[in-house]
């Protein structure tokens, strides 16, 4: 595939403020995403309402048929949030639209958002990425671990760094361009967590790659036990080494944007950030509507995550 891809515009900011520039034109939209059809009961699925009320800054909905009530937010990923739409559109315009991460701080100053509502806003939207990007690899696929040197630690008078481990799945082309990645934090390779990593995110029938270091025998010999999947250790370069370039690129991001992360608790979560935003970066512009319209039917997403 062309890699024109890098020098595309995207959804720019210009083009932004144009169509998104105030909050009733985001709340029109997210309606939009929610609701396609019009107004759409959750309990009894009628059609119409009765009444509109209001709440706060919420207006309430009343079902003609059931009577319950329901706000645009509710279900939503902006569900008991009382920042304005303009401005959840516009971190979710950030997120999407940056080549690197973006930090809490960075949210903070460019959208006005207190910065605990910042860092809250960012981690369910990245949470939201993580549930939504659930689709399996196949064809060729490289294998690799790398580990992440996180906020410094004191022993014996001396300050270290805590590393995290985390693996990586590179979908590639015949001729070795990178395609799709799956991203996860691994602490430890035993059976049961590479078996349960294999079934989310590998296809059955593929080719994988992956070097002779001792923690990929359970591994391969899992995915030897798999009808159609076939191992090939140490080997076999169709060009430029991806993968390396790939997690080189993945540390300098979180280095160069954040100060300290609790990767032990959230580490899956700014991992699947990455992940989104690289499965689809052919299309920036698609991809932050695609996060709009994630945000807008969010609790159907999470009803339908393997757990």
């Amino acid at each position: 595939m062309s890699q024109n891809f890098q020098f595309q515009v995207g959804l720019s900011h210009i083009e932004f403020c144009r169509v998104f520039g105030s909050n009733t034109k985001c709340r029109r939209h997210f309606e939009s995403q929610k609701w396609p059809g019009g107004y759409t009961c959750r309990k009894c699925s009628c059609k119409k309402y009765s009444s509109i009320s209001k709440r706060g800054t919420q207006l309430i909905y009343h079902c003609s048929n059931c009577r319950s009530q329901e706000s645009l937010r509710s279900g939503t990923l902006l569900e008991g949030s009382r920042q304005p739409f303009l401005k959840w559109y516009w971190v979710m315009h950030l997120m999407s639209q940056s080549k690197n991460c973006i930090s809490a701080l960075e949210l903070h100053r460019l959208v006005d958002l207190p910065y605990k509502t910042a860092l809250h806003i960012k981690h369910k939207i990245m949470e939201m990425m993580f549930e939504s990007d659930k689709e399996r690899i196949g064809s060729y696929v490289e294998i690799n671990e790398t580990q992440l040197e996180i906020s410094p630690v004191e022993k014996n008078n001396q300050y270290g760094h805590s590393k995290r481990t985390f693996i990586a799945a590179l979908q590639t082309s015949v001729d070795g361009r990178p395609q799709m990645i799956k991203l996860r934090p691994m602490n430890y390779f035993k059976r049961e967590k590479m078996e349960s990593w294999l079934e989310e995110n590998i296809c059955t029938c593929c080719e994988a790659i992956c070097d002779s270091q001792h923690c990929y025998e359970t591994m391969c010999g899992l995915c030897k036990n798999k009808a159609h999947m076939n191992i090939l250790l140490n080997k076999t370069k169709r060009g430029a080494n991806w993968m390396n370039i790939i997690l080189s690129n993945i540390k300098a991001s979180i280095y160069g944007t954040y100060h300290t992360i609790d990767f032990n608790h959230y580490g899956h979560l700014y991992l699947g950030d990455f992940q989104y935003r690289f499965n689809r970066r052919f299309n920036l512009k698609k991809m932050f509507y695609e996060l709009v319209a994630s945000a807008a039917r969010y609790s159907y997403i999470k009803e339908n995550v393997p757990t």
